[in-house]
């Protein structure tokens, strides 16, 4: 996934929203549903948008411009609109990907993605919103934290890690959520954060059972999905965090679901489909949630 803008100056924390979904509605289709849910909360909706960015058409009506501007990209392998966030929060992006499984090696992914960067005057519902995006584009993960650990995690966290542990299995740079490889998400979780989505094939993988313990709260989603809350609260950020795991916060996600699927400096590298689902997985979970069928 694309490296998060530094945060804009601003009295407010900023925030990072980011889902992926393989789930296949149609790029209109798509991105409308994401316009219907950000309508819902119009002090973290786009107060401009366009398909390039910087975003710069002024919003009269989501839904209708943020499908026109897909639609206009129907004949491309990935429709791609740009936001722009109010209160100077940031940008973001929806990206719709018509066959994350077209073109690429066996187990190379592409997802189709929404991320937001947002400067909210208040977060207390930006766990809501995560929550609703996440059902309408029936996301098999996601997350929402504050900026500074998402560069933690990819940036020092990482950098030690391969130090520690030496170089990723699946080859170059270590797995990190962003393109390339994608792939690195059949093999870890990138981190523990304040608020994280675990699309049905997590719930299959895992059992329900060890996500009723983990964190301080919990929702289970239309699509049999998780979000759950590691702190109530927006956690604090410490600039001298040695690993991942010296914050105190993540432990009940950790104890709860095991230390295993996590980038953790206590751990080595995973192997592919070893602790959290394969793609595939999430692709046939969605399948036989529409069918009404366990998933395979």
């Amino acid at each position: 996934m694309t490296e998060p803008a530094r945060a804009p100056q601003a009295t407010a924390p900023t925030y990072s929203l980011e889902l992926v979904t393989v789930a296949r509605p149609g790029a209109a289709e798509f991105v409308a549903r994401v316009a219907r849910v950000l309508e819902t909360f119009p002090q973290h909706a786009p107060t401009r948008v366009g398909a390039r960015d910087p975003a710069r058409t002024t919003v009269s009506d989501l839904p209708g411009q943020l499908v026109e501007l897909a639609t206009r990209q129907a004949d491309r392998p990935q429709a791609v609109v740009h936001l722009a966030a109010p209160h100077g929060g940031g940008t973001g992006t929806v990206s719709y990907v018509a066959d994350p499984f077209r073109r690429h090696p066996p187990g190379f992914v592409r997802p189709s993605k929404v991320e937001l960067l947002l400067a909210p005057r208040s977060p207390g519902d930006l766990g809501e919103l995560l929550a609703r995006l996440a059902e309408a584009i029936e996301a098999s993960y996601g997350f929402l934290a504050q900026v500074e650990h998402v560069h933690q995690q990819r940036g020092r966290f990482l950098a030690d890690r391969v130090g520690r542990h030496g170089p990723s299995p699946a080859g170059g740079a270590p797995p990190a959520w962003r393109p390339p490889p994608f792939q690195a998400l059949e093999m870890h979780l990138p981190d523990v954060f304040w608020v994280q989505v675990f699309g049905p094939a997590f719930v299959a993988r895992w059992g329900a059972d060890r996500l009723e313990r983990a964190g301080a709260r919990r929702r289970v989603l239309s699509h049999g999905g998780y979000v759950v809350w590691a702190t109530e609260e927006p956690p604090p950020f410490d600039e001298g965090a040695a690993t991942p795991e010296a914050y105190a916060w993540k432990h009940s996600v950790y104890e709860a679901i095991g230390a295993q699927p996590f980038l953790r400096a206590d751990r080595g590298w995973n192997g592919f489909g070893e602790h959290v689902p394969l793609m595939t997985e999430h692709r046939a979970h969605l399948c036989a949630e529409r069918l009404g069928q366990p998933g395979r």
